[in-house]
């Protein structure tokens, strides 16, 4: 009997590995986010431009700790991808113990640089004499692990949701697998797109009515002023911040108690939103209220460009009001009635259309008076509307602001301001946050008010001052802090930037981004805080006669006494 013949046997190729399965097969948490979100948190606590509270780390400890660990999990799915797929190669296999003591040696290493971190930011709460505290290294620590862990498990319930869709399109369609994966993913992103935008409107409906609240307001009955019976503009119309600006200011009285010198009632002419059917017309109806009650023919004019929701800054137009005497008129138009945060997101685009507009407008009608009865031209902007009040000049050099302006005032313009960055770039020598541009003959860069006098050199007839605290998180906040060390961080170092902060790439633009929210509420000095160098600034700017120290001294009490009873009012 002959032994049965066997067949060769036959190898099949191995098929390719199914995404899904790679996907399905991932570990609980990726070894390598762990490992970079460790790295990241030490990182986190390196002090950065202002001093955290316990609720600012925790935000800037787990936005980097969750962006390196995203950074992370993709790669190495990524590298599993390419192993399998293209490699051709076993799947990886996890060692359970392993990952979770590498996990556990990381995490514990990366908590023991909390203690450096707290130390650092209660010396830079001490150092700036900002209220608040880092808290407890044990709170930041749990608290972080807490916060990251709660933002993993939302992402990973949104990925399921996107699966459950991708699912359901792929039970009811024929379509290739990438497809409905595909879509399931957008479909998450439109949602959350759908819920920003019902955010965003109700949002807008609050912040309209707390325009259109007169409470606590009262009409002004002086003919300077818009609103006014005998003004072109209405009151209500004026939306809040502007009825606030046309209310206040210091009289003429008030103006001689600080100057020893006769003075006159300053002029406040404002356009808010309702004021007229679009920015041009609101640019034009200010213009002719400016001339009804007679700026035209006051010694200096000044346009305003609001920060925020139709805010001019008091401090500035009170200032500017006690340095000429009160020959002086001030014209502002609203364009947004967002706050801050959101107009800096959402509002830039009017904010220099405004601001282009209403200078225009005024600069036309002063060019149309003969040229000894014109009044002198100066501009002003704070934050997102320094931003807008550059617009005229962006692209001109120094000769395009010479040529249209008298002076201006720019205080924490935003890092993305084409004219700041203009003139920046002309720099010849001084540091990154004090640069020296023609030796200072009409541009001065300030971190303070004893900047104003740097460099010792004469100043031209003609001047602007741009006001950047070395700490303000708005000027120097931009997207070239992702892959480039920013110059401000070399040394010297300006006033109170910490020695101790470290630029590394992407989280220095995160860390910074972290610090914006509260510069606004800084002690004066700090962060985007101009009070103290407000008026000295424009003491320079404006080169009044017959002013002292003690004037200065005195004008400063009246500013912070003013400020004061305004924010208590």
């Amino acid at each position: 009997m002959s032994a049965p013949t066997l067949s060769p046997s036959v190898t099949q190729p191995p098929s390719p590995p199914d995404p899904q399965a790679l996907l399905a097969h991932r570990p609980g948490w990726s070894l390598a986010g762990v490992l970079l979100g460790s790295l990241g948190y030490v990182a986190s606590m390196t002090p950065t431009l202002l001093p955290r509270t316990l609720a600012t780390q925790l935000i800037a400890s787990v936005l980097v700790v969750m962006t390196l660990y995203a950074l992370g999990a993709i790669g190495q799915g990524l590298a599993a991808v390419i192993h399998q797929r293209i490699l051709r190669r076993p799947e990886f296999r996890h060692r359970p113990r392993a990952r979770l003591v590498a996990s556990l040696v990381a995490i514990i290493l990366a908590a023991t640089a909390t203690f450096q971190g707290v130390a650092w930011q209660r010396e830079q709460f001490m150092e700036t004499g900002v209220p608040g505290d880092p808290g407890s290294p044990a709170l930041v620590i749990f608290a972080t692990i807490a916060g990251c862990i709660c933002v993993l498990y939302i992402s990973r319930g949104l990925r399921a949701l996107g699966r459950a869709v991708a699912r359901r399109i792929a039970v009811h369609f024929a379509l290739p697998t990438a497809i409905p994966t595909v879509l399931g993913g957008l479909a998450i992103v439109a949602a959350a797109a759908v819920l920003l935008a019902l955010g965003f409107s109700a949002s807008t409906v609050m912040f309209n009515r707390i325009n259109d609240s007169s409470v606590g307001q009262t009409q002004p009955t002086s003919p300077l002023r818009s609103g006014s019976p005998a003004s072109l503009i209405g009151w209500q119309s004026l939306g809040h911040q502007g009825r606030a600006f046309v209310e206040q200011g210091p009289t003429s009285q008030a103006i001689t108690a600080v100057t020893d010198e006769s003075a006159t009632d300053p002029i406040r002419i404002y356009a808010g939103l309702q004021s007229a059917d679009s920015l041009q017309a609101q640019a034009a109806i200010a213009v002719d209220d400016l001339r009804r009650a007679g700026g035209l023919d006051r010694g200096s004019v000044v346009v305003y460009t609001p920060s925020t929701n139709g805010l001019v800054d008091p401090t500035a137009a009170a200032a500017a009001e006690y340095v000429t005497g009160g020959d002086i008129a001030s014209i502002s138009m609203q364009y947004t009635v967002l706050p801050s945060s959101m107009s800096f997101l959402l509002s830039q685009s009017s904010s220099l259309d405004a601001g282009i507009l209403l200078y225009e407008a005024v600069r036309t009608a002063i060019d149309q008076l003969p040229e000894p009865e014109r009044p002198k031209l100066y501009v002003y902007g704070e934050s997102l509307g320094a931003f807008g009040s550059q617009a005229p000049f962006a692209g001109g050099g120094i000769e395009g602001f010479t040529e249209r302006a008298d002076g201006a005032l720019w205080a924490g313009p935003p890092a993305n301001s084409t004219y700041w960055q203009e003139i920046s770039e002309m720099a010849t020598s001084g540091p990154a946050w004090q640069p020296i541009v023609d030796n200072g003959q009409v541009f001065r860069f300030a971190a303070n008010s004893q900047g104003l006098s740097q460099p010792p050199n004469p100043w031209g007839a003609k001047r602007a001052v741009y006001l950047q605290n070395a700490t303000d998180p708005v000027v120097w906040w931009s997207t070239d802090l992702v892959a480039a060390r920013p110059g401000w961080l070399s040394e010297p170092r300006g006033p109170d930037v910490p020695a101790a902060m470290r630029w590394f790439p992407l989280l220095t633009f995160e860390l910074v981004f972290v610090d914006m929210p509260a510069a606004g509420a800084m002690p004066p000095g700090i962060g985007h805080n101009y009070l103290p160098s407000i008026g000295p600034a424009w003491i320079a700017v404006m080169q009044p006669k017959e002013w002292s120290a003690a004037t200065t001294s005195r004008m400063q009490m009246a500013l912070t006494a003013s400020l004061a009873a305004d924010k208590s009012s």
